[in-house]
This record gives structure tokens, sequence and C-alpha cells, in this order.
């Protein structure tokens, strides 16, 4: 390298212009200066150094194993809505300092692309990783390697191990097991040429490293019986036997066979597999599954993620653990041992699969990252984890402590088009939260029960607020029979075919009830997948025909022809919230009238109510009570200058109940905004801003405008109503009224002066509606 540097360095003096004689004198130190950079450029491109850093970032399918008082971490998969990411970086935590710490390595020293779905193990002072994949960013396109690597774990100095040895194929989703300090094992995997289904492998590879830090390796011959071929199995090593369990197979089941193969005799290459019976004792049937193996030869498995079909409806339900299992290899049984938090505040690790755990060699284990499935995707986790075994009450227990704090990169597209996503006002369109796991979060000692576990938050939560009252209101759904039946007879007048389309289906209720009246066929879409599946599961239960009658799991907008058995021509729609047009509901009607041959719209018509209220109880909720601050001696007024007089409030979220709060109405309500779902048109023409006269009924102070809206089918039937008191307890649940408070708005600055209208003097109402006329504001003028 100094030769052919010296080379560059002449060749470059030789093309200076000439010097003087005093300059070409010091041509020694120009050179010598000239190789001393070059040396430098070339020492930094080759520099190996650490940085303490924080944590290791969020990721899942990284390589990871323990030994040499360090946790080894190399690249890994980030996935990040539409995207994914992957990664070649290299981590350690070092368990004696307690830190985190990322190797760096320089641009031109020879090291491992980055890659995901590869495994590694620790022996002698080296770190082993084989293959895996790299993902394009839309994680379309898969790359599989199938090199094997090799890093000092001392001089952190990678070297790729020669092609003279036999390796196997490349592949990602293989299993590696240390057998010894001198020697692995590498089993299965798969490889995806992207035509049709993956090639799965049940091929095992022994690798042996000898004094001279020499690798050799041993393909093994077996006979059958045998393991099926499979990818994401558990594979480990215990007391001269390679242990197998699980994984799937090359249709993507899920399998929960365990086989042992004895350590082939020295200069042997032959071994036969044994299928082991076992008793599970409760672990069910799963994939993603984490195992690590004790020292006293016993494995123990955490978390993972099953499928179960239904059946009936062909759907699969998705179940997520954060269990911890212990296999007793002499009794060959399963015993499940609790999870028990060093701090009640920190609990122990959420579910998830595809976890990376190691032992560290005493009865600590290291748990890292892994992912959540949720409805739209997949969250990628960065939390990193010590268990220690322990005895409690005369079992073993796993007592967890998080050596990083919680990190989660979010990969769910949660921006809808604020259709069925959101159906209750004061939730923020971007919050992702309830797209976690119902469970996620509980300390210790709360417990969730096992049929929550795999639900979300949003499900669960959507489902209790208003879900259970809705489909309980007696009238809401007499009014929707009623429109159903005058559309389909409609239709049946002009022998046209009563197509349904169910726009925000929920549990499906319109859907069943569509079916029950006779519709020819049914389709909903529903955004909350496990919503759609409930609605599914419903239809199997009814015994309706799922080929006639079914949910999918889409928006409206993006249902597309060959959804639909046939074009709908009735469409039936519940996308109210305390507001007429909260969610979007012209929107989405109005792209179904313009793709679809649409003729009957149920609800066809909708009308928004403005009414000025004054109500002594909900002043004394909203902001300061003058009779409670003279009760008490103090001066409190000041508190008002933070009164929200800008803002709609929603009776749900506040806990008020209009129909059980004393208030007067102080004017006639205004009807705001028309909207007629059949034609697309509203009254006014343009929901920007409009001003509206006010009849004055009563006169007194204005505590708030009280929204409501009524609903109509064109069989001019009852309206579907929010007024306070009607339809009871489940119509204030699942719906309520929306309000904002008044106050004088040309008034200055301090405190929030009341308006007071009077019968004798004009007054009249602005209202100003948002770009997505999904919330208004209104300003009282009293002329």
């Amino acid at each position: 390298k100094l030769q052919f540097l010296y080379f560059i360095a002449i060749t470059k003096m030789g093309k200076k212009s000439k010097k003087t004689n005093a300059a070409a004198a010091g041509g020694d130190d120009d050179l010598d200066a000239l190789l001393g950079a070059y040396r430098s450029k070339a020492d930094e491109s080759h520099k190996i150094d650490t940085e303490t850093v924080p944590c290791v970032p969020p990721r899942a399918n990284a390589a990871v194993a323990a030994g040499g008082g360090k946790v080894w971490i190399h690249g890994g998969e980030c996935f990040k809505g539409e995207e994914t990411e992957t990664f070649g970086e290299l981590f350690f935590y070092d368990w004696d300092k307690k830190t985190f710490n990322e190797v760096k390595i320089g641009k031109s020293a020879n090291t491992p692309r980055g890659r995901c779905g590869h495994t590694g193990v620790h022996v002698g002072n080296n770190f082993f990783i084989f293959g895996g994949e790299y993902t394009s960013k839309n994680g379309i396109d898969i790359f599989h390697l199938g090199d094997l690597w090799r890093l000092d774990c001392t001089k952190y100095h990678w070297s790729e191990v020669s092609n003279s040895v036999k390796l196997p194929t490349p592949r990602s989703g293989h299993r590696m097991a240390k057998i010894s300090e001198s020697s692995f094992a590498i089993f299965g995997g798969y490889h995806d040429t992207g035509r049709g289904s993956p090639k799965k492998f049940s091929d095992v590879f022994i690798f042996n490293i000898d004094e001279k830090n020499n690798v050799t390796s041993t393909l093994v011959k077996v006979s059958d019986p045998r393991p099926k071929p499979r990818s994401g199995a558990c594979f480990s090593h215990s007391n001269g036997l390679l242990c197998l369990y699980g994984g799937s197979d090359a249709q993507g089941s899920q399998l929960s066979d365990m086989w042992v193969l004895p350590i082939p005799a020295k200069g042997s290459k032959e071994s036969s597999w044994q299928q082991v019976s076992f008793t599970a004792n409760g672990l069910t049937p799963r994939v993603g599954l984490s195992m690590t193996v004790l020292p006293s030869g016993d494995a123990l498995f955490f978390g993972g993620l099953s499928e179960i079909k239904d059946k009936k409806t062909k759907k699969k339900k998705v179940t997520q653990y954060n269990d911890t299992w212990l296999f007793d290899m002499k009794e060959r049984t399963f015993s499940e041992i609790q999870n028990i938090a060093s701090n009640k505040s920190t609990g122990t690790p959420s579910e998830r699969m595809s976890a990376a755990i190691t032992c560290s060699g005493s009865d600590s284990l290291y748990l890292f990252g892994g992912v959540l499935e949720v409805a739209k995707g997949q969250n990628t986790l960065g939390d990193f984890w010590r268990g220690q075994l322990v005895e409690k009450s005369g079992s073993k227990a796993l007592h967890w402590t998080p050596l990083s704090e919680v990190k989660t990169v979010l990969g769910c597209d949660s921006s809808t088009d604020g259709e069925e996503e959101s159906d209750s006002e004061g939730v923020d369109d971007e919050q992702t939260d309830d797209e976690l796991p119902f469970g996620y979060g509980v300390e210790e000692p709360m417990r969730v029960c096992r049929r929550l576990q795999s639900a979300t938050k949003g499900a669960v939560g959507q489902f209790n607020s208003w879900h259970y009252s809705m489909m309980n209101d007696s009238d809401r759904n007499t009014f929707y029979q009623s429109g159903l039946e005058a559309a389909f007879s409609n239709q049946k007048k002009v022998n046209a075919p009563a197509s349904v389309f169910d726009i925000g289906s929920g549990a499906g209720l319109l859907t069943l009830i569509s079916a029950k009246l006779g519709a020819d066929s049914v389709t909903g879409c529903e955004v909350r997948s496990e919503l759609c599946d409930l609605a599914n599961n419903l239809i199997a239960a009814n015994d309706f025909d799922s080929t006639k009658i079914s949910v999918k799991n889409k928006l409206s907008t993006k249902m597309a022809e060959d959804d639909f058995q046939t074009p709908p021509t009735v469409v039936v729609h519940e996308l109210f919230g305390a507001l007429l047009l909260g969610e979007r509901s012209l929107k989405f009607v109005s792209d179904a009238r313009e793709k679809y041959p649409i003729k009957e719209v149920v609800p066809s018509r909708g009308i928004q109510y403005a009414t000025l209220i004054h109500s002594e109880e909900l002043e004394e909720i909203t902001g300061i009570s003058s009779k409670e601050a003279d009760r008490l001696g103090l001066q409190l007024s000041d508190c008002d200058t933070l009164k929200d007089t800008c803002s709609l409030f929603f009776t749900k979220s506040m806990g008020i109940n209009m129909g059980s709060i004393p208030f007067t109405k102080l004017s006639e309500r205004v009807p705001i905004c028309d909207v007629n779902y059949q034609t697309g048109t509203t009254v006014p023409e343009s929901l920007v801003e409009a001003t509206f006269p006010l009849k004055i009924t009563t006169p007194g102070k204005v505590t708030a405008i009280l929204f409501t809206w009524e609903a109509f089918n064109s069989d001019s039937t009852t309206p579907l109503s929010t007024e306070p008191g009607v339809g009871g307890s489940q119509r204030a649940a699942a719906w309520g009224q929306a309000y904002q408070l008044v106050e004088k708005v040309s008034a200055d600055a301090g405190l929030p002066k009341p308006v007071v209208v009077n019968p004798e003097e004009p007054s009249s109402l602005v209202v100003r509606f948002s770009s997505d006329l999904s919330t208004l504001q209104c300003e009282v003028i009293d002329e």
C-alpha cells in the first residue's frame, strides 16, 4: 500500500510546475507530507471505533447473540408505514458497564452489507452471522444473501469466511445454534424468488472452527422421517442434541411439532431425526416465537403470534402473546412461568413477535425489539430488557428489568380519509395509540383477560364507548328498517335489484338488517379489521350466504367494482357524530354516488340545527360559579380568562347528558345546513361562512349554542334526531350533542362579556365551516 501511495505521490509531484532551487530543496519534505496525508486518509477510511449511545434504535429480525460480557446486535429492519428500512450497523450492550455502544467502522473496511432475517451465534471470541435478506423500501423486492461473516469481538474486525467453505444456499428465516465454543449449526429457512410460494428448507449444516481459526462445514445427511421444511422455527442445542420446535411450513401453516437430531459422531456426516412427544400444558401453536437455551440445557420461549382461521368465515383471527414458557428437556414438558416487573411503573415486555432473545451464560437473558401486529400494519419495537430467572413460591418466575426506555416506530398508516377510523369527536385523527394492543402498557399487577389481549385499544374503546348503545337504540334501528324497506320497494317497482352498499359498517348491524329485509346482495366496508372480522362472523352466525353478504376491510373510497357481487343501487350509511357532517358523511356518500349506479340513499336527507340556550347548571360546569365563589368568600373570576368560547365541546366527552340538565331555549332552532344525500346538494349551497337571522323566543343571557341534527328517509317517517331527551340514554351515549360557549367577540380583552338577547332586538348567527365540513364555529351578533 505504501509503495502504491509513493507512486501516486511522485506522479502528483511530477505534475506540479517547476519550482525554484530553494523550493526544490524541500521536495523530500513535501513528499513526506503528502505520504503522511495519504496514510492518514487511508487510516481514517479503515478506522474502527466505538461510541456510547442511549439505546439501539427500534428494529426486528436482527441477528443477536450474547458472549464475552456483551450482547451483540447486527442489522435488522424497521417498518415505517409503506416503507421498510434495512440496517447494517453493529451494536453491543456491555452488561458490566451497563452501556449501549455502536461500533463505528470506516467506509473502506470490509463489512457485511445491511440485512435482516439473518441470525447469529457467539462462538469462541467470534460473532458469526449468516445469510438474511435485503428488502427494498416498498417491502416488495427481496434479495437473499448466502454469505458467512465473522466478527473478532476484541478488535471489532469483520472478515468474510472463505468461499471454499461449503455454505447453505442464500436464504433468510433460518436459525443458528451454538454447539460449543468451537462449533455451531444452521437449520432451514426460506428463499423467495418472487414467483409463487417461497421455497423452504430443512437442511442442517454443522460448522467447526479449529485452533488456527479455520472454518470447515458439513452438510448432515439425514434419512426419513424428517421434519417438514420450514422457516422461523426455534432451534437450539442441548446435551448433544439439536432441538427443533415449530415454525411455518411452505404453505404458511403454523407448526407445533418437536424434533431432535443427535450431533454426528466425529468423522461421520450422518444422523437421524427423532420426533419427540411432549406435553404442551397450554402453549398454543404460534409463529415469531423467541427462544434461548439456559445453562441447564432447558429452553425458554417468549411471545409470538398465532393465526386461527374460522371454518365458516375463512377469516383469520390474530392473537399476540407476551407469555413466557420453560421447556424441561428431560421431562419433555412445557410450563408457563410468571413474568414479574422489577418496578410496577415499568411493567414487563409487551406482546410481540420476532423479538431477539439470548442468554448470557447464567440465568440472565436479554430481550430486544420485535414486531407488534396492528390493524393497519406493523409497529417496530426498540425496548431492551434483562430477565432474571428466580424461584418464587416453589416455582420459577422471570424478573424483568428494562435497560432502555420503550421506543416504538409506528408502521401503521393512521392518516385515513376520516371515515370509519374516527367515529367519535374529540379524537385526534393522527392518534396512533388506538392501534396498539389493548393490553399494551398495562402495569403490574393489573391483568388483561386473554380474550382482549389481541384486540386493539381503538376497537375495544370504540365498541364500549358507543357501539353497544347505538346497536341497542330501538328507535334508530326502526328508522333504518323503515328506510331500507322503502328503498327496496322503490327498486322493485322498476324491476331493479336491491344491491346494498353499507358505508362504515362497524359490527355490520345495518348489513345484517339489509340482508334480513331481503336485499339481493349486501356489501359493507369497515376500516377496522377487528370490526370487519366481527361483522363477517355475525353474517355467518346468522346463516346468511357469505357470497352475497359480506363486509370488506376497506375505506369506501378505496372500494372497486370487483369488491361487489353486483353494482350497488342502494347506499345505507350511519356516518354521524354529534355533528351531522362530523364524520364527513357527505364526502363518502357523494363518492359512492359518482362511482356506482346509486338510486336510493338511506337516510336521504339531514339537517344540522343550532339553538341558543341558557343554563345555570351548564355554566357551573363550564366556568366559574359566582355563587360558589361568594360562598367561599373568594374572588375567582379571573379563571374565566381561560374560558374557551371558540371551540366545540361534546357532551359525551364532558360526561354531560343534556336530557337531564335544566336549560331554556332562547331561540327557535336554526337550520344552518340542509344536506340532500340523494343529490349531493346542500343549503346553503356554499358551506364556508353564512349568516342566519335568529328568532328569539325568550329574553336572557346566552350560555351556549346547542347543536343537534335530524336525519330523514324518503318515506317521510319520524326522523332520527339528537334533540335532548329523544332516544333516551342510548342516543345520548352514542351521539349526544355539541355545544359552543358564547361571549361578545367584539368586546375588549379581559374577562368574557356575556351576550344577552331579547325578542324585541334583532340578532343573527354567523356560522363558519371547516374546509372538510367536519366541524364549525358560530358567533352571535346582537345588533
